[in-house]
């Protein structure tokens, strides 16, 4: 049987940082980042960006660069066509690139996370830098939020909304256009509305989807649905190159001896480390992990 010291110095993997004791969201306010990785990832976001919103519109011997042709069955990946007899293929390449990620995670850790995946690229260096524009850093973002409704929060509130449902809008069609291909989203954009109208509603829900992760959802969407996230804590080893709190050493910079501090003094500790991650990386916030 488990020693109830052991327990409560595991306690802290019973909860994420973003909920509270109740059960009630924490609002995440990052510090608005900077520095000479910071550069690097905004130019890397800039190049995947346009990458993305570019490859459904590229057209390789008559055929789309990519395409996802869940409704016709037909799928297009650098101009090469594949159906579903070509199953083999993609099941092939599906256990290569699992087995591709797994090694990876193991020895390089999160940098997938910071680096390339859409939703980090999304929030931090497109809804996030507009945030920063409209209402400020995390300090003026936290005021504005807590200030009653006057001219002032009803205006920024208003504008940021305004732009996030916009770009929400570009990019559900830019996804849409991956399913069905950027000649019949242009045909749905430009017929009339009766004739599309099963198109339109997919427009509408993509872009309201979008809207709702990035503008509510946000760091929930790493640390409580993505499977990738969920499943780290599996792929992760004490050589991974993670950023994570290591309970050994504790605070202030020494060793952790067993038993030494207080079940509250653990507590704390854990609440001060998350609380500068949920600053500077809030799409990495998640259960604390231990090396």
């Amino acid at each position: 049987m488990a020693n109830v010291d052991d327990l409560y110095e595991d306690e802290f993997r019973d909860s994420i940082s973003t909920v509270d004791e109740d059960g009630k969201r924490i609002w995440v306010y990052p510090k608005k980042p900077k520095g000479f990785f910071h550069k690097w990832r905004l130019v890397l976001s800039i190049f995947l960006l346009v990458l993305l919103f570019a490859a459904p519109h590229i057209n390789i011997g008559g055929q789309p660069l990519v395409l996802i042709g869940i409704l016709e069955r037909k799928f297009v990946l650098f101009g090469q066509v594949f159906w579903p007899q070509d199953l083999y293929i993609f099941a092939f390449t599906m256990i290569l690139l699992i087995v591709f990620i797994i090694l990876f995670t193991v020895v390089f850790g999160r940098i997938f996370c910071g680096w390339i995946c859409p939703q980090t690229i999304f929030m931090e260096f497109v809804f996030r830098k507009i945030e920063y524009w409209i209402e400020g850093d995390w300090t003026h973002q936290k005021k504005l939020n807590k200030q009653p409704w006057n001219r002032e929060k009803i205006f920024k509130k208003t504008a940021k909304h305004s732009i996030f449902l916009l770009i929400s809008f570009l990019i559900g069609n830019t996804f849409l256009a991956y399913i069905i291909g950027a000649d019949e989203l242009w045909k749905i954009q430009t017929d009339p509305l009766t004739a599309h109208l099963g198109g339109f509603i997919a427009m509408i829900v993509f872009s309201l989807v979008f809207y709702g992760v990035f503008a509510f959802l946000r760091e929930q969407v790493c640390t409580t649905i993505c499977p990738y996230g969920r499943l780290q804590g599996v792929l992760l080893d004490k050589d991974s190159i993670i950023v994570a709190y290591d309970h050994k050493r504790g605070e202030p910079r020494g060793r952790f001896k067993k038993m030494k501090f207080e079940r509250k003094k653990i507590k704390e500790i854990v609440s001060i480390v998350n609380n500068v991650f949920m600053f500077v990386l809030p799409e990495l916030t998640s259960e604390m992990e231990l090396n």
